[in-house]
Formats: C-alpha cells, sequence, structure tokens
C-alpha cells in the first residue's frame, strides 16, 4: 500500500510500545502482545524500515490483515523487545525496524496520550527554564563517549537514518548538547559508529545505497 512516511514527531518503536503495554499489563508477555495485535488488526498505523548493511532498502506500510497471522513475539534477553518475525521468503534486508504511528497508538491505547506531540511541546516550554538551570551542571563527554550515549538515547531512529543520516544529525545535535565538550564533525562522528559497532560495515566492491 503507497503512504508517505510517518513523521518522526509522530512515530513510536514497536518495541517502545511493546514496553509499555508489558508494564500496563504487569509484566504479563502474552496479555500485552495480544492487546498490540489487535490494535494492529484495527487499523493501527505501521512502518516497516528494512535495512542492510546500514542502509535503508525500502519501507512498507502494510495493510490490517498483515497482522492477523502469528509474526509478533518477544526477543532477546531480559528485558525481552517485541518485534516482528517474518519468514526468511519475505525478508528484504537483514535488519527490520518498526514503527507505529504514534496518534493511532495513543487512540487505541498502546501509549499514554502525553507522548503526542501537541503535549510534549507543552511540557518542553515549561521545562525550558529548568532544563537551562540543569544544562550548566551537566557533565561534558568527550567524542566517543558522547557519540555512545547519544545514540543509545534513540537507536532506533538514528539505525533508520543510515549511517551517513545519522553521523549528520548527531553532528548538528553535538553543537547544542550540553553534555558534548564540543562540537563534531559528521566523518569523525561516522568513524566513531564504525567503530562502537553501531553500523556494520559495508563488504568492499558493494554498492552503497544512500538513505531515502
Amino acid at each position: 500500500m503507497a503512504r508517505a512516511a510517518f513523521p518522526i514527531a509522530d512515530r513510536v518503536s514497536l518495541a517502545d510500545v511493546g514496553e509499555h503495554m508489558k508494564r500496563k499489563s504487569d509484566g504479563h508477555e502474552g496479555l500485552a502482545l495480544g492487546e498490540v495485535q489487535a490494535a494492529l488488526v484495527d487499523g493501527c498505523g505501521v512502518e516497516l524500515v528494512w535495512m542492510k548493511e546500514g542502509w535503508e532498502v525500502c519501507r512498507e506500510y502494510p495493510e490490517p490483515d498483515f497482522f492477523r497471522r502469528p509474526i509478533l513475539s518477544w526477543h532477546g534477553v531480559l528485558p525481552r523487545r517485541l518485534h516482528i518475525q517474518l519468514p526468511p521468503e519475505e525478508q528484504k534486508g537483514d535488519t527490520l525496524l518498526t514503527f507505529l504511528c504514534l496518534t493511532d497508538a495513543v487512540r487505541r491505547g498502546l501509549r499514554p496520550a502525553s507522548d503526542l506531540p501537541q503535549a510534549q511541546q507543552q511540557a518542553k516550554q515549561q521545562s525550558e527554564q529548568q532544563s537551562r538551570k540543569e544544562c550548566e551542571t551537566v557533565a561534558k563527554l568527550s567524542g566517543k563517549r558522547w557519540v555512545s550515549n547519544a545514540y543509545d538515547r534513540r537507536p532506533d531512529e538514528l539505525l533508520a537514518m543510515g549511517i551517513t543520516g545519522a553521523s549528520e544529525a548527531l553532528a548538528e545535535e553535538s553543537k547544542t548538547a550540553p553534555d558534548c565538550a564540543k562540537p563534531l564533525i559528521a566523518r569523525y562522528i561516522e568513524k566513531l559508529l564504525r567503530g562502537l559497532g553501531r553500523f556494520p560495515k559495508a563488504h568492499r566492491g558493494s554498492p552503497k545505497q544512500r538513505p531515502k
């Protein structure tokens, strides 16, 4: 189904939705998974971003019936994360990032209303003065430590950008980040991300596709 990409401010990762629903269900993974699946079948918007060797391959926006089959599961060690596991013949890359439309998720009870962009903006305005005071006492981090921490704050979003896009985004963030000792250039950040193993190294001779 052809559809425009979700605005970054109006999307939330499936893993975050799963964690929230698991807390609401007092840690009951089966109940949480069932409620998420019911919301997806009900029409909650979903964006599938396929990555290969750190580069975006394609995006898909599946119809609700796509989720009637048992493709949702809990993955990894504790805390386990909710993800989509598709059969090999349907996989279009080595990594699948799954996002839900935040507005749809809030409407169906998968996320709190405070997550909506309007509420976030109001909270931001109310806390600006306090944030400025806190910035004065935040410890300044050097390049490698800051890049690692900054990446871990929003891994799904940055991975979806590809390593070049993520490096540029972090370089821009470093200019005003209160915990960054000094602004960093994108090329240096890209080298650090490679060294930290956040993005797989592309095979030599293989064509690189820039993120869309």
